[in-house]
């Protein structure tokens, strides 16, 4: 019986013992990559939301996991502007302090390499198109 991609995701966090919070994306990524050995998966994963589990890095280079997490640096939470939009704070520099991810800024490349996962950094378009090539 062949299964869907969502009950062998929901297999693959069983058998990981985890149970991750709001903000799982590279974990769930990671579980998909468990899940299906053989398929190569690629996140493609904001900078703020990436934070919460960084952790998932190491595992998917511990685990030999094929997958290619690319990571969209704004440098800001963006979910929680959202949160402060609704919550109605009206301090722009209390805002911004809260959700700005610039000062210190994150070194993305050097995190995911002391994680022990080959990265690289692109900043125009076809720098991003040669190294996804290169990755896939």
């Amino acid at each position: 019986e062949k299964k869907s991609t969502e009950e062998l995701i929901k297999e693959a966090n069983k058998k990981r013992s985890t149970n991750p919070d709001a903000c799982f994306s590279l974990l769930l990524f990671e579980s998909a990559a468990v899940a299906c050995p053989g398929r190569k998966v690629i996140n493609i994963q904001a900078d703020g939301s990436g934070l919460y589990s960084p952790q998932a890095l190491w595992t998917q280079a511990k685990e030999g996991l094929d997958v290619i997490t690319v990571i969209c640096s704004n440098r800001k939470y963006n979910i929680l502007n959202l949160e402060l939009e609704k919550q109605k704070v009206t301090s722009a520099s209390h805002a911004e302090n809260l959700t700005n991810l610039s000062n210190p800024p994150i070194n993305w490349v050097a995190l995911a390499e002391g994680f022990g996962v080959r990265s690289s950094k692109a900043t125009t378009v076809a720098e991003f198109d040669q190294q996804f090539k290169k990755a896939v």
